[in-house]
């Protein structure tokens, strides 16, 4: 704090000429990391090599579609073993289909093609992306990919599915070299705003400089931003889980596929959440906001559909339908969810409107949806058909809001005051 020292001394005294740079300690460090990633896609009859247990390939518009046989109640694809000459860290599926009831897509890895991990059911990803956006293709979450170099898909279809395109993303952000780093531009009220924030009740928060963001793919050859940033008010925080495996050992590693799985396979211009809580109890910066700030206030991100204006999103990391979530984690969120619901005067144990008071194209949603707990798990949100953050999580909330009021009126939640 011996700048922040300094700042305030000179300017008591009016001094407000600058001879060195304005670095804040939050964005010293960490380089950007490039994610190597690589694409197998099977959209031709001939791709559909392996095992077909009834199941119809046929052809639409020079596409192979899949589709259960006639008469079966159930159908299934397995792949066979694939190389993709790649190792990867994660692995992520999507399709083309015109169902809203999915099939079931399974995965299993291996790095000698001996040893396999069991089948791993890719948990379908629902509701989500920027407002205006919209895609035909159905995205799974991400899986770990514990380094494989051979993998295989399983695909089981029920009446009236359909699966076209099928394409498995592998992704490796343990491994990719140090990009050239754009540091964000910082100004000097900015700076003197962040740090009197996080003075006063802002938890520790892992930047994405720190994490290791290649804030160029957030930018068209252009250089215009994919998804350019705007700002709401915030009163209402979304609770979510990132469906990726538990206690994971590398958590800036999986923030960095998750990225790039939003900002470059989705095709949404940066990552979804606003914040992540990382497997280690660290919170990592999400969406990219104002440039010299770290965790803006009021970004609008892609968490959960029709609640994205207004509201802020926070994934922890891990899956948990049946496990808790452990303490080291649950703090941070109750310390982000007490800050933010402080910052924007939210009231932890209310139940508000969430009012849609900006122009969207979608006549299936409402102008108002009434009554919705002001934090609240993303499946529990109005037409979301996601079990995120999972039952367990789900199960805790009433406890989650208590905790995150009794922070609030925490005197320490104010410096001690």
């Amino acid at each position: 704090m011996r700048l922040w020292t300094k700042v305030l001394s000179l300017v008591g005294v009016g001094i407000i000429t600058w001879t060195v740079p304005l670095i804040p300690d939050t964005d010293a460090s960490g380089s950007a990391v490039k994610v190597k990633a690589k694409e197998i896609r099977h959209d031709l009859a001939g791709d559909f090599k392996g095992n077909l247990k009834n199941i119809d390939v046929t052809s639409t518009e020079g596409q192979a579609v899949l589709t259960l046989s006639q008469g079966a109640t159930t159908g299934t694809y397995t792949s066979p073993v694939l190389n993709p000459r790649f190792s990867f860290t994660d692995v992520g599926a999507h399709w083309k289909d015109q169902h809203h009831q999915h099939p079931k897509v399974s995965i299993r890895v291996s790095t000698d093609r001996k040893h396999w991990t069991d089948w791993t059911p890719a948990e379908v990803s629902h509701a989500e992306g920027p407002e205006g956006k919209s895609h035909r293709e159905t995205f799974t979450d991400l899986l770990l990919g514990y380094r494989g170099k051979y993998i295989q898909y399983q695909i089981q279809l029920k009446p009236g599915n359909r699966v076209q395109d099928f394409q498995l993303t592998l992704l490796n952000s343990e491994e990719g070299a140090p990009t050239a780093h754009t540091s964000r531009k910082w100004t000097l009220s900015s700076y003197l705003w962040q740090q009197a924030e996080a003075a006063v009740s802002r938890p520790p928060i892992v930047s994405r400089a720190q994490w290791g963001a290649d804030e160029s793919l957030r930018f068209n050859p252009d250089g215009s931003e994919e998804w350019p940033r705007e700002y709401d008010t915030v009163t209402h925080l979304v609770i979510h889980h990132t469906a990726t495996q538990n206690n994971d050992p590398d958590p800036a590693a999986r923030v960095r596929s998750i990225y790039y799985y939003h900002t470059v396979t989705r095709d949404w211009g940066d990552i979804g959440y606003n914040a992540i809580i990382g497997s280690d109890g660290r919170i990592y910066e999400g969406r990219h906001g104002r440039d010299g700030e770290v965790l803006s206030p009021g970004v609008i991100g892609a968490h959960a559909y029709s609640f994205n204006h207004g509201s802020f999103g926070v994934a922890v990391m891990g899956s948990y339908d049946s496990t808790q979530l452990p303490e080291s984690m649950r703090k941070p969120l109750i310390d982000l969810l007490a800050y933010e619901a402080d910052h924007w005067n939210i009231n932890p144990r209310a139940k508000r409107d969430f009012v849609r008071d900006y122009e969207y194209n979608d006549p299936s949603i409402p102008k108002t949806d009434h009554d919705i707990p002001t934090i609240q798990g993303h499946g529990l949100l109005p037409r979301q058909t996601t079990e995120c953050p999972g039952n367990s999580n789900e199960s805790d909330l009433p406890s989650i809001r208590r905790d995150v009021a009794e922070r609030m009126s925490d005197r320490s939640l104010k410096g001690g005051e």
